[in-house]
C-alpha cells in the first residue's frame, strides 16, 4: 500500500504515522464501500464548545473513517434547512476537496431546533440517490423543539423505505447533553434498523 501510494513514512513519530495511514489504507482499499449522510445541529445551545466539538468529530470522521469510494451528504440544521452549507451524496474521492471547504466552514451556531424535519429532509436526498449500500445518516445534536415534526412520522417514513427497498437506511444519533424528554424519541428513530444507534 504505502508503494504503490508512493508514501514516504518519515523518520520522526514513525509509529504514530504508520498506525494512522494503516488505518487510511484499511479504510481505502480493504472495506466495502458505504453511504453516510451527516447531519449537523447548529441551533444557537450548539455556539462555542459544542460546535467546536461537533465540527472537530464529524471532520475526523469524514477524514478517518470515510474513504475515497464511500458516498458522503452533508446537511445542517437549526429551526430551518440551511440551503447555503450542504452537499447531496457524492462519492467523497470525486467530491473531497468541495465536501471538505463545506464542513470546515460549518461552525457558526444560531436559532431554534427541528432534528426531524432534518432527517426528513436526509431521507428525501437519499431516497434521490441511486445506491447500491446502505446509507447511514450521523446526527449531531443536543435537543428537539415542541413545534418540530413529529418522530412518529419520520420513523414510519425510514421503516417503509426500508420496507421498499433492497439497501436500508440506517439512523445514528449523537447528543450532546440532550434534555431527558428528547432520549425517548432518539431511541424510537433509531429502533428503525438493528444497526440504528442513538
Amino acid at each position: 500500500y504505502f508503494k504503490s501510494e508512493k508514501i514516504r513514512i518519515p523518520t520522526i513519530n514513525a509509529t504514530q504515522y504508520l498506525q494512522r495511514e494503516t488505518r487510511r489504507a484499511q479504510v481505502n482499499v480493504l472495506r466495502e464501500p458505504k453511504n453516510v449522510f451527516f447531519c449537523l445541529d447548529y441551533s444557537g445551545s450548539m455556539a462555542g464548545e459544542r460546535m467546536a466539538h461537533a465540527n472537530k468529530n464529524l471532520r475526523w470522521v469524514f477524514d478517518e473513517h470515510c474513504s475515497d469510494k464511500d458516498m458522503v451528504g452533508f446537511i445542517r440544521f437549526n429551526h430551518d434547512i440551511d440551503d447555503q452549507l450542504w452537499f447531496p451524496l457524492g462519492k467523497k474521492g470525486d467530491y473531497k476537496d468541495v465536501q471538505e471547504a463545506i464542513l470546515s466552514r460549518a461552525t457558526d451556531a444560531e436559532g431554534g431546533t427541528r432534528l426531524y424535519a432534518a432527517l426528513n429532509r436526509c431521507i428525501t436526498q437519499i431516497l434521490r440517490t441511486e445506491t447500491k449500500n446502505d446509507t447511514c445518516i450521523v446526527a449531531l445534536t443536543d435537543g428537539e423543539s415542541s413545534w418540530d415534526q413529529p418522530a412518529k412520522k419520520v420513523v414510519e417514513r425510514i421503516k417503509q423505505a426500508n420496507k421498499l427497498r433492497n439497501v436500508k437506511i440506517h439512523v445514528v444519533i449523537i447528543g450532546f447533553e440532550v434534555p431527558s424528554s428528547m432520549i425517548k424519541t432518539c431511541d424510537a428513530v433509531t429502533s428503525v434498523t438493528d444497526k440504528s444507534l442513538y
